[in-house]
């Protein structure tokens, strides 16, 4: 083997090597705006969740109707970003047993409340 084969073959290594790390940092950033989405879905379910008990609180405190549509609202709002958020994990490749309690446990916080309006009204 001569020098410029062995030059060339080490050049030809070099950009493969380049092109390898190239494919893993992308992959990484990939993987990273994934679970970026994931947290931020997450963060807004966090602040549905206290919208929702914001407009319990108001309506208890009040007896006002107005706040029974904006906890339904609300409500929408957050079986909706459970849904992006049960999507987001799924594509991150995460158990998604959590989420599904979680949205169960939603339905029945709603369902529980509204019972509470009925009977205050």
């Amino acid at each position: 083997m001569s020098i410029k084969q062995k030059c060339l073959l080490i050049c030809i290594l070099i950009v493969l090597a380049v092109l390898i790390l190239l494919g893993l940092d992308f992959y990484k950033i990939n993987k990273i705006s994934i679970f970026n989405q994931v947290q931020i879905t997450l963060d807004q379910v966090k602040i549905s969740t206290l919208e929702l008990r914001r407009s319990e609180k108001d309506f208890l405190s009040r007896q006002n109707l107005k706040y029974l549509d904006k906890f339904n609202q609300e409500f929408e709002v957050t079986q909706s970003k459970l849904t992006e958020l049960e999507q987001a994990v799924t594509k991150a490749a995460i158990k998604t047993d959590g989420i599904t309690t979680l949205t169960q446990e939603f339905k029945q916080y709603h369902a529980l409340f509204n019972h509470l309006v009925n009977t205050q009204k």
